[in-house]
């Protein structure tokens, strides 16, 4: 009997799919099958050009969803300011929740983000964020076939691509960490911890040294 799912609908860490409209439906008709609700995190909204993409809370329009986002990732990693819309029978529980948890939140932070995001300067910020991800994927897409490794087409934006490498990526990960490098292994991906041949790299992080490395270590 599930009661919550969680999920990144746009910009999915770490495969970077974006929702498809018949999977939402589906997936909203079992939420009502079984009396259960979405925490749908959006953190990486930002970074989707134009911003036009599905998001379950549009199509629920929060019956049955609880809608988070943030800007840890778009403006600084400092900033753990965020976002929550709720049901509207929630409400009060959620604020009583917060008050008990945490009554008083760093409140520099949330004028700054308040200030950025009302007066233009998060929307320019965002967009040179935004174009210079679209270079970096670029960069990505034309590196990975030269070293043996395909670019999932279906990646266009955000921070990450998940990459095939044909081989078990826990040790790879392990390999690279003692060279410099921090990768993230598809088994940390998975609930039970499974072996992967998966590797999420950040585009705007992965550097060609690393990519020489990366097709040395494959070929061996």
């Amino acid at each position: 009997r599930p009661k919550l799912y969680l999920t990144n609908s746009v910009l999915h860490n770490p495969t970077s799919y974006n929702l498809h409209p018949a999977r939402a439906h589906q997936v909203l008709n079992l939420i009502h099958e079984y009396d259960a609700y979405i925490f749908e995190d959006d953190l990486y909204a930002a970074f989707v050009p134009g911003g036009q993409v599905l998001r379950y809370a549009s199509l629920d329009q929060f019956e049955r969803v609880f809608y988070a986002t943030g800007f840890s990732k778009s403006m600084a990693s400092g900033w753990r300011v965020g976002m929550l819309v709720c049901p509207d029978n929630y409400i009060d529980d959620v604020l009583r929740m917060k008050t008990l948890s945490n009554s008083n939140t760093p409140e520099f932070g949330e004028r700054v983000c308040h200030h950025l995001w009302t007066h233009g300067e998060y929307r320019r910020q965002i967009k040179k964020v935004q174009q210079h991800l679209y270079s970096a994927h670029e960069r990505i897409r034309q590196a990975l076939p030269k070293i043996g490794l395909i670019y999932p087409e279906h990646t266009q934006a955000g921070l990450f691509v998940w990459v095939d490498t044909g081989q078990d990526t826990s040790q790879l990960a392990l390999d690279a960490y003692k060279e410099g490098w921090l990768v993230a292994p598809g088994q940390l991906f998975y609930p039970d911890a499974s072996a992967s041949t998966h590797l999420r790299l950040n585009v705007s992080t992965t550097g060609d040294d690393f990519l020489v490395w990366l097709r040395k270590y494959l070929d061996n």
